[in-house]
């Protein structure tokens, strides 16, 4: 998809209301934009696949200040069943931090969040 046309498909997916019925948020939409969200920060977001471990989340966001952050999408009113759940708690008590979204609400919540941490880490 064309850089132009992606950022519009992402305008217009900001779009939720249709007359007065709330549409929604598919996790397509809300995938897509925390990857526009994140490339407009200087971040990356990279799909994380793991063929070998089941509940794995499913992107990566590594932020420009270093933090690197788990993120699981799920539709709007879904939440993770108990094996995905297993895994995040796997990645948190390795101190990695795990975020589930399933809103660009939530998306815009947790970009706030880690990209005006300062890491001390450097």
């Amino acid at each position: 998809m064309a850089e132009e046309s992606q950022g519009s498909y992402i305008q217009s997916l900001r779009r939720t209301f249709r007359g007065t019925t709330r549409v929604k948020e598919s996790e397509k939409d809300t995938e897509l934009y925390l990857v526009q969200c994140m490339t407009e920060i200087g971040g990356l977001a990279r799909k994380f696949i793991s063929p070998s471990h089941r509940g794995v989340p499913d992107q990566i966001c590594c932020f420009p200040n270093g933090i690197v952050v788990f993120v699981e999408i799920k539709s709007e009113g879904k939440k993770p069943p108990d094996y995905q759940l297993r895994e995040h708690l796997r990645l948190r008590t390795c101190k990695q931090l795990v975020e589930v979204v399933s809103t660009k609400t939530e998306v815009d919540t947790i970009i706030a969040k880690y990209n005006s941490v300062v890491n001390t880490e450097d």
